[in-house]
């Protein structure tokens, strides 16, 4: 019994070091070791000539054990005696559009429409609003100003946007 407490004790750091690495609670890693320990005590008698580092791998494999995940079939029943599985019990997965002509359709007028825009007016409203899929093009033949006022910027896009009558045509018609 000397010898186990002494490899128990010896190995508390180990369970220390091996529970923050993987998440786990150190007593239940002693715990399992102390269980493996209890059930074959001949390998603590015929142990090779370091104990501490056998039972350092036998740590080291519980808590991988513990810190993996369980593999769960979603057809197997759920107890022995029923027929309800994971699937009849799981909700169904979320409606999705039926649709996704009307939102393309909305994303191109509105990149259509952007791009009319000065190169500055299209970054901020790309920023502003989260248009990451938009890449800006530069207008031909005119310069990009770079130093004028978000608020200046905001309200020179908007009002454009407004004005531009093929722009709420083809909104009308998208959500008509």
């Amino acid at each position: 019994m000397d010898a186990f407490m002494s490899v128990y004790d010896a190995l508390k750091p180990t369970a220390r070091r091996l529970s923050r690495d993987f998440n786990l609670d150190a007593d239940d890693l002693l715990q399992d070791l102390a269980l493996y320990m209890l059930e074959k005590p001949h390998l603590l008698e015929q142990s090779p000539a370091n104990p501490l580092s056998y039972y350092r791998g036998v740590l080291r494999v519980i808590a991988l054990r513990k810190s993996s995940p369980t593999l769960v079939s979603l057809d197997v029943p759920l107890t022995e005696d029923s027929e309800s599985t994971l699937v009849d019990i799981l909700p169904a997965a979320p409606q999705t559009p039926e649709d996704y002509t009307t939102v393309d359709a909305c994303t191109q007028v509105l990149y259509s429409a952007l791009r009319k825009l000065p190169l500055e007016e299209q970054m901020y409203l790309r920023s502003v609003h989260n248009l990451n899929a938009y890449n800006p093009v530069p207008v031909p033949g005119r310069k990009p100003n770079y130093y004028r006022s978000n608020a200046s910027m905001s309200s020179g896009a908007y009002r454009k946007l407004r004005k531009d009558q093929a722009f709420k045509a083809a909104m009308k018609e998208v959500y008509a």
